[in-house]
């Protein structure tokens, strides 16, 4: 459990590969669907990532930014096409 320290009948979630082995024969299960669910939903991939940065034109094509999630700039000069386009992809590895 990352170290934490478990009260006596004290509720948490955790997957069992969390649980250290010492400790399994004195923990309790309570709800064996929702332990299925959990492990089902840790094993689905995700492929698709989404871009948190993007480059937006500003002033005719010749000065760009690089706006964040929330749609405002991230940083206060415009910059050139080139320059920004390496900005974004290398903030959205």
């Amino acid at each position: 459990m990352l170290g934490k320290i478990i009260k006596p009948n004290e509720r948490f979630q955790a997957y069992p590969e969390e649980i250290p082995a010492g400790f399994k024969d004195l923990i309790k299960c309570l709800d064996d669907e929702a332990v299925q669910k959990l492990t089902a939903a840790k094993n689905v991939e995700y492929h698709v990532k989404e871009e948190l940065y993007e480059c937006v034109e500003k002033k005719k094509g010749e000065w760009w930014v690089i706006n964040g999630a929330s749609k405002k700039p991230i940083h206060e000069k415009f910059m050139k096409h080139e320059a920004a386009v390496a900005l974004q992809t290398s903030l959205n590895r």
